[in-house]
């Protein structure tokens, strides 16, 4: 489901960005960057819960143990102290490594080996058989109502052949 998220978010990334999409038909290479750059900016697992080991303080806001957290690193990808022009879609922006969208540390996916070779693959395809991409009625895009996974309800494309 991740990773079927993921490539679907790409495809309206590269949809509304073309000249991102001919950088990738150009070179297939960049499949990994534009992956990269496709968990950042809309990570299909948005964090996790967790509890408090010990009383702490994040930002002046006082955290006592046992507390139950919500970590939300979705929105830490977009933070703008660590990414320029979070909002927008680089796949050559310099920190493109540091997103956590896999999470971090002991809290790290096991599956992020895999869902990055799928994806990677994936896009190299699509380059090579497609040649346009188009959302149709891109401002009709939903999300599912979940706050833990984020996925398209659905994605209508429009899509001319090599």
């Amino acid at each position: 489901e991740t990773t079927a998220s993921l490539l679907a978010d790409l495809m309206v990334q590269l949809g509304q960005h073309p000249d991102e999409w001919e950088k990738l038909k150009a070179d297939p290479s960049r499949a990994a960057k534009v992956v990269e750059e496709g968990l950042r900016w809309a990570s299909p697992n948005q964090g996790l819960f967790r509890i408090v080991l010990e009383d702490t303080e994040v930002a002046g806001t006082p955290i006592p143990k046992g507390s139950t957290i919500w970590v939300m690193y979705g929105s830490a990808d977009h933070d703008d102290r660590v990414f320029e022009d979070p909002e927008g879609f680089n796949p050559d922006r310099e920190s493109l490594n540091s997103h956590i969208a896999f999470g971090h540390g002991i809290h790290f996916c096991l599956g992020a080996a895999l869902a990055r070779l799928e994806a990677v693959t994936a896009l190299k395809v699509m380059a090579a058989r497609l040649d346009t991409i188009k959302v149709v009625e891109p401002d009709s895009l939903r999300y599912g109502s979940s706050f833990i996974l984020r996925g398209l309800q659905g994605l209508e494309l429009e899509l001319t052949y090599q």
